[in-house]
């Protein structure tokens, strides 16, 4: 639940406090959930379904097997993480470090292995997913306080160009 400083009005969460950095720094992503008026008409008759209560994916062990063989592939290369996602993190810590936004060595690995692991599952390094990985790498609303959206567009995009030289280095060295 969001964190609440003032648990004055009827949004507000009761009892919800928000989280201590270094406790929030031991996550490695951070996934703010829609609200109904975010959800499209057939979201929220899927949503509303009672039928849905308690279920679990009906994809006969698809999704099981494709996570296991996701983990196996994660595991072969968490220890020769590729380049590029390296320079992509170390750029983009430093950046935002720089920027007065604190980020911890611990959360620097996190990201590098969230990264990794989304780069695994869409197949390739992608600029997109990696904004994404970013952003919700990045704790400090779980804490009450906001990262300003500028500061995070300038720190990803001296970043993914670092990180775009890295995975173009091969060629270089032809």
């Amino acid at each position: 639940n969001p964190a609440a400083n003032d648990q004055t009005d009827a949004e507000s969460y009761t009892g919800s406090e928000p989280l201590d950095p270094a406790l929030a720094d031991r996550f490695a992503l951070f996934v703010n959930a829609v609200d109904w008026a975010d959800l499209n008409e057939e979201e929220r008759m899927a949503v509303t379904s009672p039928a849905g209560e308690g279920k679990v994916t009906g994809n006969d062990g698809r999704l099981r097997a494709r996570i296991a063989a996701y983990r196996q592939q994660f595991v072969e290369q968490v220890e020769r993480c590729p380049r590029h996602i390296l320079d992509y993190v170390t750029t983009v810590v430093t950046a935002l470090n720089s920027a007065n936004v604190r980020i911890s060595p611990r959360r620097a690995r996190l990201m590098a292995r969230s990264l990794l692991a989304a780069t695994l599952v869409k197949g390739s390094f992608q600029e997109k997913t990696t904004r994404m990985v970013l952003e919700c790498s990045l704790p400090h609303a779980t804490w009450g306080a906001e990262v300003a959206k500028s500061v995070v567009d300038a720190s990803h995009r001296l970043a993914w160009e670092a990180a775009s030289k890295a995975e173009a280095r091969w060629v270089d060295q032809i």
